[in-house]
């Protein structure tokens, strides 16, 4: 019996060792998979009436555009598994495919009546992004990791847009570009397997992306553009262990 007890002791000892093998350490790796962003373009309403010689306003815009792209990228990170529970954190760095150019035409009042016509493009570009992850999760089966992911990303995005508005006598075209450095909020969830030392993974993350806010379409007039960008992005990677 006594013979019995400490076969059984050191067998449950050498499994929890073999489970962590297989998910414990660093890797580095690389991922390729599809975004659909989703761009919301939103400007007040503008009157252009102080700058022209009739009543000339343009009503606010809210519209959203998508956008699908491919999305690349590298990662790398260490992970520790104990008693079945994981938890670890990753590096990486992605771009993607999914810029766009969204059209708009905004409706016009014109006082008296007269022809006229407005046109806003806008399109949100995403740099490459820098991004820091933990993640947690059950390694199932041994060879199996069902994980949580709550990233953080880094970029520095740009919109770029152009106004074009166009009555009897008048016509109001205008560039514009800005810039802006942002931090997004990424959560996801994810599946990977062991393949001995490749890990092979598919995901799913939903981007709480950032927002970009114009100067005013034209000097002296109240009418600022925003673009707020979100993201789907399914991803499938694989990374050595090493």
């Amino acid at each position: 019996m006594k013979k019995l007890s400490l076969i059984l002791l050191g067998t449950l000892a050498v499994i929890p060792a073999v489970e962590a093998s297989l998910f414990n350490g660093f890797y580095l790796g690389g991922q390729l998979g599809g975004t659909q962003r989703s761009d919301k373009t939103s400007t007040p309403s503008v009157d252009f009436t102080p700058i022209t010689a009739t009543r000339f306003q343009q009503a606010a815009i809210n519209k959203t555009n998508k956008g699908n792209g491919l999305t690349y990228g590298i990662y790398t990170g260490y992970g520790q598994s104990s008693n079945g529970f994981y938890w670890g954190a990753e590096l990486s760095l992605e771009g993607d495919t999914a810029s766009k150019t969204n059209t708009t035409k905004p409706a016009i009042t014109i006082t008296p009546t007269l022809p006229a016509s407005g046109t806003l493009t806008t399109k949100y570009e995403r740099g490459m992004v820098f991004g820091i992850t933990p993640r947690m999760g059950v390694v199932i089966g041994n060879d199996n990791l069902l994980y949580l992911k709550l990233g953080v990303e880094y970029s520095r995005d740009k919109l770029k847009g152009r106004y074009e508005g166009q009555t009897t006598g008048y016509t109001v075209s205008k560039s514009f570009t800005k810039t802006k450095s942002q931090f997004a909020f990424v959560p996801g969830i994810g599946f990977e397997k062991a393949f001995g030392k490749v890990l092979a993974r598919v995901e799913y993350g939903y981007t709480f992306g950032g927002k970009i806010t114009s100067k005013d379409i034209i000097t002296g007039v109240s009418g600022k553009t925003t673009v707020k960008s979100t993201a789907h992005t399914a991803k499938l990677g694989i990374a050595y262990k090493f």
